[in-house]
């Protein structure tokens, strides 16, 4: 789990506003766009696709950014870092009877 705290604002890195994927999201993103560029400016007639390829890489690279944010979200929020943090602990529901 220490990896998802790094990620996720238990590092010493400075994180951005919003979510610390969204800086990394986006210099990827960027990353693609200029290869998809440098393609489609080789290739005759490929330019023409070269944005319907970018908004389908932005869409597939923010739908996993979403989902890690969610996992992650879902694992950490597992955790009872209430003793560790100085607040109350909790005790956990019963497990459901059958």
């Amino acid at each position: 789990m220490e990896h998802l705290r790094n990620i996720f604002g238990g590092g010493d890195q400075p994180q951005e506003s919003g979510s610390p994927l969204t800086g990394m999201r986006q210099q990827l993103e960027g990353q693609v766009n200029q290869v998809i560029d440098r393609v489609s400016g080789m290739i005759p007639g490929v330019d023409q696709y070269a944005t319907q390829c970018k908004q389908a890489i932005s869409g597939a690279l923010q739908s996993f950014q979403t989902n890690v944010e969610r996992v992650a979200g879902d694992k950490l929020s597992g955790l009872n870092l209430g003793g560790m943090m100085g607040g109350s602990q909790q005790t956990p529901p019963p497990p459901p009877s059958s």
